[in-house]
C-alpha cells in the first residue's frame, strides 16, 4: 500500500473507494477544455474598439482564476458514476460521463468495489472497480450499512451462508471514526463536488456520508468545495434538462413530473413542479419518499431460490463462484437487464459449473440444472417472482406521491420518469407502463432516461452548472429543540413542573419546532426563535441545547416521545442584558 494511500477502519471501504475515484477525477479534470480566451493576452499590440488592453487583459485573468471543474458523484451500492464539466460551459451536452475505467468495458459506470493487499497475496496496492476480479477477496455493497441499517436486516439468512461474505461483510478491524489520509497530488483548478444521497437518509447518514467523503480527500484544498444533493431530484434535472437540449418539446412550465430511482440498495421517489424551462427552475410538488430496498434484492432472492433447490450444495459454494464479483452474478445481471416478463414457462439459464460437482458428490439429481451444459435453468415464472418485491415498492412509492399531490390539491401527475439501474430493466419499465395504463386510467406517461444508470451524476453536475435549479423543496422531516413552556395539564407531567423567576409556573421536557415536515425550505434561509434562558451562573453564560428531528407528519409536544432523533447538542455563548427580579434571579431573552 503507497503511503500516500488513506487509511481507515468501519468506513474505510467507503472512503478508500471515493479515494480512488478522485485519483481518476484529479487527472481527468486536467484534460477539461480551458473557457476560450482565457490565456494571457499575448504582447502583440491589438486595437480593441471601446476597450482596453489593460482591460481586457485583466478580465482574462480573472476568467482563468475563476474556472472550475465540475464534478458529480453517484457512489451506489452496486455501481458508482463520475461526471465531470467545465464550468465554462452551459448545458448536459458538454458533461463527460467517465468511462476510462481500468480493466473495463467503456461503461458509464464502475463496480463499487473494492479489495485490499492485506487480504489478496501479490496485491501491491488497492483495487478497485472493475480490476477486482471474482478470485479476490473483495468488499462491495458497502452502501447498504451506512447509517441506521443493521446487519439483522441483511441475515445470512436472506442471503445464503456463503453468498454474504463479501457483500456486506467488512474488513477485519474496521470502525467508524478514523481518519483517512490527504493525498497531495492535487491538480490545478478548482473542482466543485456534488455528491448524490438517497432521499429515504436521516440527516445522520446524509453527514456520515460527508464526513467519509472528506476523508477520502473530497475538497480537501481550500478553494475546492463539496456539495451535497438528493438522488432523485439529480435524475429529473438530467431527464429534463436533457429532453431541453434535444428540443423534444415533451416538458412544459407548470408540468408536475415524477422520478422513481430504483437504484440498488433503495428506491426514491419525487415529485417537482416544472417554474421555467429557459432557464430550467423547480420545486417541490410535494414530500419525496424512499424505501431501503433495490436491485440488489433480486440478487437475495436468487439466493434463496438457490438454496431452497440445492440446499447446501448452492450454499457452501465459494464466494468466488457466487459472490458479487462471480461469473454467475454477471450472468445474472444480464438476464435483469433483459428480461421482459414474457412466457412464463420459458427458460434462463446461468452457468454454475461447480453446482454440478456438488450435486454428483451426494447423487442428487434436478430437472433445474442442466448438468450437460452446467447451467442453472429458471422460468420466466420464476424470475417474475424474484423481481416481485422491488416492482411493488416502486409502485408503492410512486402511487404514494400521487395520493401527497391529491391531498395536498396540487396539480396530478402527468409524467413518470423511471432512472437508476432499475431503470436500464425492460420488464421493470413495463410494469410501470401497465400499472399506469390501468390503475391511472393512462393520464400517465412513464418516461424511461436514454441512460437511466447515469442520470443521477448528470443531473448533478447540471445543478453544478446551472446553480439554483431548484427552488424550493419540502422539509422531509421535522426540526426542533427541547424547552420548557406554560404548564399544560393535557400534555405535561407534575414533575416536569417548575416555579420560573419570570414567567410563573412552567413544564420542562417540552418540543418547540424550527422546521414543520412538509415547510417550504428555499436557499440561504433563517428561521428564528424568540427564547429565554435563565443561567444558573452568571459568570458562565454558555448553554447546551439539544436539537431533535421527527419523520412523524405531526411533531411531538415531549422530549420522551419516541419519534424524536437527537441531532446534535449546540454549545452557544449568549451576550445579554439581565433583567434582575426582585428576588435576586435573572432572565434572559
Amino acid at each position: 500500500m503507497s503511503s500516500n494511500e488513506p487509511h481507515g477502519t468501519l468506513w474505510s471501504s467507503f472512503e478508500r473507494f471515493q479515494w480512488r475515484l478522485i485519483s481518476i477525477v484529479r487527472a481527468t479534470s486536467e484534460t477539461i477544455e480551458a473557457p476560450t480566451g482565457s490565456r494571457a493576452p499575448s504582447s502583440r499590440k491589438v486595437k480593441r474598439p471601446g476597450g482596453d488592453r489593460k482591460e481586457a487583459a485583466a478580465t482574462a485573468v480573472k476568467r482563468q482564476t475563476q474556472y472550475k471543474t465540475i464534478c458529480g458523484i453517484d457512489f451506489g451500492t452496486t455501481h458508482s458514476d463520475v461526471a465531470i464539466v467545465g464550468s465554462v460551459h452551459c448545458g448536459i451536452s458538454h458533461i463527460e460521463v467517465l468511462r476510462n475505467w481500468k480493466n473495463g468495458l467503456y461503461l458509464e459506470q464502475v463496480p463499487s468495489r473494492i479489495a485490499y493487499p492485506e487480504e489478496n497475496p501479490g496485491l501491491d496496492k488497492i483495487t478497485f472497480g472493475y480490476e477486482v476480479t471474482s478470485t479476490m477477496k473483495s468488499y462491495t455493497w458497502m452502501k447498504l450499512l451506512l447509517g441506521k441499517v443493521e446487519m439483522d436486516d441483511f441475515t445470512e439468512t436472506k442471503l445464503g451462508t456463503k453468498a454474504a461474505q463479501g457483500m456486506l461483510e467488512l474488513p477485519p478491524g474496521k470502525t467508524a471514526e478514523d481518519v483517512s489520509h490527504e493525498d497531495k497530488c492535487w491538480r490545478r483548478r478548482p473542482i466543485e463536488f456534488w455528491l448524490t444521497t438517497p432521499a429515504c437518509w436521516d440527516d445522520e447518514t446524509d453527514t456520515l456520508t460527508r464526513k467519509c467523503a472528506l476523508a477520502a480527500g473530497f475538497a480537501s484544498p481550500p478553494d475546492d468545495n463539496l456539495c451535497m444533493m438528493r438522488e432523485p431530484d439529480t435524475a429529473l434535472v438530467a431527464n429534463v434538462s436533457s429532453s431541453i437540449n434535444k428540443h423534444e418539446g415533451i416538458y412544459k412550465p407548470g408540468m408536475s413530473v415524477g422520478v422513481v430511482d430504483i437504484g440498488g440498495g433503495t428506491i426514491d421517489t419525487k415529485t417537482m413542479t416544472l417554474i421555467s424551462l429557459n432557464p430550467l427552475r423547480a420545486k417541490d410538488a410535494c414530500l419525496g419518499t424512499g424505501a431501503k430496498i433495490g436491485m440488489t434484492d433480486l440478487e437475495f432472492r436468487l439466493y434463496d431460490r438457490c438454496e431452497a433447490l440445492f440446499g447446501n450444495a448452492f450454499c457452501d459454494l465459494p464466494t468466488e463462484v457466487i459472490g458479487p464479483s462471480s461469473e454467475f452474478a454477471e450472468e445474472f445481471e444480464v438476464v435483469k437487464r433483459s428480461f421482459d416478463g414474457g412466457d412464463d414457462d420459458k427458460k434462463h439459464w446461468l452457468r454454475l459449473l461447480p453446482l454440478k460437482r456438488a450435486l454428483e458428490a451426494t447423487n442428487t439429481t434436478s430437472e433445474k440444472y442442466d448438468f450437460v451444459e452446467g447451467k442453472l435453468i429458471l422460468t420466466g415464472r420464476e424470475i417474475r417472482a424474484i423481481f416481485e418485491p422491488v416492482i411493488q415498492e416502486g409502485l408503492k412509492q410512486l402511487h404514494n406521491q400521487i395520493s401527497r399531490l391529491k391531498k395536498a390539491g396540487r396539480k396530478p401527475v402527468s409524467m413518470v420518469v423511471l432512472a437508476g439501474g432499475g431503470g436500464t430493466s425492460r420488464y421493470v419499465i413495463h410494469r410501470f407502463q401497465e400499472y399506469c395504463a390501468t390503475a391511472l386510467g393512462g393520464t400517465v406517461t412513464v418516461r424511461r432516461d436514454g441512460r437511466a444508470w447515469s442520470a443521477v451524476v448528470r443531473g448533478a453536475a447540471v445543478k453544478g452548472l446551472e446553480g439554483g435549479v431548484i427552488v424550493s423543496q419540502e422539509a422531509p422531516r421535522a426540526y426542533g429543540f427541547v424547552c420548557h413552556k406554560q404548564v399544560d395539564g393535557s400534555i405535561d407531567n407534575e414533575e416536569d413542573s417548575f416555579q420560573c423567576p419570570i414567567y410563573g409556573k412552567r413544564a420542562s421536557n417540552r418540543m418547540d419546532s424550527i422546521l414543520h415536515q412538509g415547510a417550504t425550505i428555499v436557499a440561504d434561509m433563517k428561521v428564528t426563535k424568540d427564547v429565554y434562558i435563565s443561567p444558573k451562573d452568571m459568570e458562565d453564560l454558555s448553554q447546551y441545547w439539544d436539537f431533535f428531528e421527527c419523520e412523524e407528519e405531526v411533531a411531538p409536544e415531549r422530549l420522551d416521545d419516541d419519534g424524536l432523533l437527537k441531532q446534535l447538542a449546540l454549545h452557544i455563548t449568549t451576550n445579554f442584558v439581565a433583567a434582575v427580579k426582585k428576588s435576586g434571579e435573572s432572565g434572559l431573552t
